[in-house]
């Protein structure tokens, strides 16, 4: 997947690797391969990747908005990321994905391997009346990330 920005990459979905048990814990990691996407995260200014997770992988993740690090490649480069598990409301979409906001990133990575640590979670998913509230609302996101990743 190619795609490139100042602030990076939002909607990386990520095939899962048995993701860890995060039941009593913010913080979680899992790894997942680099799959296309439908290119709306580009289109609203923020390019996105996707990580194919299965329905089972999935149901084990905590919905909503997170920091993350993510991590690939044999050299084992490391970025600050926000990821969001949920279904895309805004879109009135259901099917479930986990989508990562890469930043300062500009690159390739489909078919790779993304390791994926959470830190910590920022909110709730949630529904915007419309494309201009959440493209806001997202800048809000990488803002409060990069603070909580200093």
């Amino acid at each position: 997947m190619s795609w490139s920005g100042p602030t990076g990459v939002w909607g990386v979905t990520i095939v899962s690797e048995e993701p860890t048990n995060v039941s009593n814990s913010s913080e979680f990691h899992f790894s997942a391969i680099v799959e296309h996407g439908c290119g709306r995260g580009r289109r609203l200014g923020f390019p996105t990747a996707n990580l194919g997770v299965t329905p089972e992988q999935a149901a084990t993740l905590p919905r909503g908005v997170h920091v993350a690090r993510v991590r690939w490649g044999r050299e084992g480069h490391d970025y600050g990321a926000v990821i969001n598990i949920g279904v895309r409301p805004t879109f009135s979409e259901r099917q479930l994905v986990v989508e990562a906001h890469i930043l300062d990133f500009s690159g390739d990575l489909y078919g790779g391997n993304l390791e994926v640590r959470v830190l910590q979670r920022l909110r709730e998913e949630q529904r915007f009346a419309n494309v201009e509230s959440l493209v806001f609302q997202l800048k809000q996101d990488v803002e409060m990330a990069r603070a909580a990743l200093e």
